[in-house]
């Protein structure tokens, strides 16, 4: 390498990936001179990084390069993902592919041809002018790779729950949103349009967890709940749920609800119940602590057809102390039937605590559809409520 043509070595830079790039030209003294007074590398470099200063771009991308690749190849995953399950899916049209893990193809496709008619010297200087700082660079990549949903009434990227009147649709906010719904320092990415829980961006660590350190707000006065150390965190572990099924993508919506350690899953003479809680955040208050909770009743090979009659909840806090609803009618005034065919049914509803964790179990009695007479108690297994894994709340009075 060190025998080749400046301009060899400038159409091999043209071909690599950022991982490439920045191996190569930790060891290459050709390509080290090079990339530092190269046009192309140092427009690259001002399209991703703007506000470094110049003449220092070879070493400041190889230091964050990592973490941009991070947050594009989340939300490429994310979106890819979207896409493979439902071409048509609302989530993935407002959206819009723009991903991409070489440089040059974000350099023609993104900032060049991109129809958001967004350049970098416009988010920078909208964050600034709004909120009196530099914008902090995983931010920028974000915005300047998806600039949020812009179609009003869409489900939200970051899942959907509803139970009562209450809906919540996580949406990945568009920047000139973003900036009206923040206090600074922090800056809100993501929030519902029908309900108040937000996602909040720690832009100066005042909350104690670092700058960068990602929060739910709560309705607990001045006290967040921390979730992430960054939002790269943030995003990298949700685009896995994703893939991994962990969270559902529906064809119309992402689900909120999580599959993990803390659900229920039984069948009982052919009727399944599964169940998944989610806690709400930005509803509950001191001592007051409310999880959403879905339902699932589906069939699993049942050799009769059962209508559900009534349902017994156990309700247990972690000072184990019970509450019990005995064989009440329904499941939120729906008496769903389960044979073999009939289509899984979900069912949300709330969960309301004195302390921050809690578990229930119980059981649905169905009926036999063609002999009354005949009964089961088609079990709930215990599932918990529980804050999300690695979450603590913090108060701090801005």
């Amino acid at each position: 390498m060190e025998v080749l043509e400046i301009d060899v070595l400038g159409e091999i830079l043209k071909y690599l990936e950022p991982k490439e790039l920045s191996l190569i030209l930790r060891t290459s003294k050709a390509f080290y001179a090079y990339g530092t007074m190269d046009s192309i590398w140092k427009t690259h470099c001002n399209l991703l990084f703007p506000c470094y200063e110049k003449g220092e771009f070879y070493n400041y991308i190889k230091t964050e390069i990592w973490n941009y690749l991070k947050i594009v190849r989340a939300f490429h995953q994310m979106v890819c993902e979207i896409k493979s399950r439902y071409p048509q899916h609302p989530v993935y049209k407002c959206l819009r592919e723009r991903g991409s893990t070489t440089l040059e193809i974000f350099y023609k496709n993104i900032y060049v041809g991109s129809d958001l008619k967004i350049s970098p010297e416009s988010v920078l200087s909208q964050f600034k002018q709004a909120i009196g700082m530099d914008m902090p660079y995983d931010l920028y990549h974000i915005y300047m790779t998806y600039d949020g949903q812009k179609l009003a009434g869409v489900a939200g990227l970051f899942g959907t729950y509803r139970f009562y009147e209450y809906l919540t649709v996580m949406m990945l906010l568009p920047l000139k949103k973003a900036l009206k719904k923040t206090e600074f320092p922090l800056f809100c990415f993501a929030a519902s349009p029908y309900s108040e829980q937000k996602i909040l961006y720690d832009l100066t660590g005042v909350l104690g967890k670092g700058a960068g350190a990602i929060y739910y707000n709560t309705g607990i006065r001045n006290t967040y709940l921390y979730l992430f150390p960054s939002i790269t965190d943030f995003l990298t572990l949700y685009a896995g749920k994703l893939i991994s099924g962990a969270i559902e993508i529906e064809p119309k919506k992402i689900e909120a609800f999580e599959s993990n350690e803390f659900c229920s899953d039984v069948t009982t003479e052919g009727i399944r119940v599964t169940v998944k809680s989610l806690f709400v955040p930005h509803l509950s208050s001191r001592e007051r602590y409310i999880w959403a909770y879905q339902v699932g009743i589906e069939p699993n090979e049942p050799l009769k057809r059962w209508r559900l009659s009534t349902r017994t909840w156990n309700i247990t806090d972690s000072y184990g102390r019970v509450d019990r609803v005995v064989r009440q009618p329904g499941l939120i005034g729906h008496f769903p039937e389960v044979y073999q065919g009939s289509k899984k049914m979900t069912f949300e509803n709330c969960c309301i605590l004195p302390t921050t964790s809690g578990t229930m179990d119980g059981y649905f009695t169905f009926v036999n559809i063609d002999n009354e007479s005949e009964t089961v108690d088609a079990k709930i297994g215990a599932f918990q409520h529980r804050l999300p894994l690695g979450s603590t709340f913090v108060t701090y009075n801005l």
